[in-house]
């Protein structure tokens, strides 16, 4: 994919003929006959289209390139054998691409669940932000409600009556929280 995204200079998703020159300039064809260069183009178009796409680009790049050094550059150097026909080593390097790909696709579908998993967990974080003030949010005004009840007297136990209170705990109840509520 690296390769094609290098030729594909305007960034189409296509190779046209003035990319495909460069190509086989990069593989050592860039001297040959204008009409050779042309047929070979033509070769690998794809049907209906004045362009290569990639998998046209990746034939082209087996077939015309040297597979023997793209297997060394790949790490697969000592995979080839002593004598071998370029055929078998076309063969040999299709099949390095083709898993090359299929790892490259597995790689970018755990990376797309990766991102997902964390769009999802960053949500949930917000929703029990938001639910957190919500919830602070009605305590307050529930406690606004029984405050106006209570402020109308000295509340059952008088803790209207003088300096605020430290604490509303009572021989029979104890409270907790009081000092949230206070600050709401």
């Amino acid at each position: 994919k690296e390769a094609f995204e290098k030729f594909d200079t305007d960034s189409s998703g296509d190779i046209d003929e003035d990319e495909f020159f460069h190509l086989l300039d990069s593989v050592g064809l860039g001297g040959k006959k204008e009409e050779y260069q042309e047929r070979l183009f033509r070769r690998y178009v794809k049907p209906g289209s004045k362009t290569i796409d990639y998998d046209g680009f990746k034939s082209a790049w087996v077939l015309l390139g040297n597979p023997k050094q793209e297997l060394i550059d790949r790490g697969h150097g000592k995979d080839i054998p002593k004598f071998v026909s370029r055929y078998q080593l076309v063969r040999q390097l299709e099949k390095v691409l083709d898993e090359e790909e299929r790892l490259d696709a597995l790689a970018k579908a755990e990376a797309d669940r990766y991102r997902k998993i964390q769009e999802k967990k960053h949500l949930r974080t917000e929703y029990i932000q938001n639910a957190k003030k919500r919830a602070g949010l009605e305590l307050a005004a529930a406690l606004d409600v029984c405050g106006q009840v209570y402020v109308l007297g000295t509340g059952p136990h008088g803790q209207f009556c003088g300096a605020p209170k430290k604490d509303m705990s009572t021989p029979g109840f104890h409270q907790i929280g009081f000092d949230l509520m206070q600050s709401l």
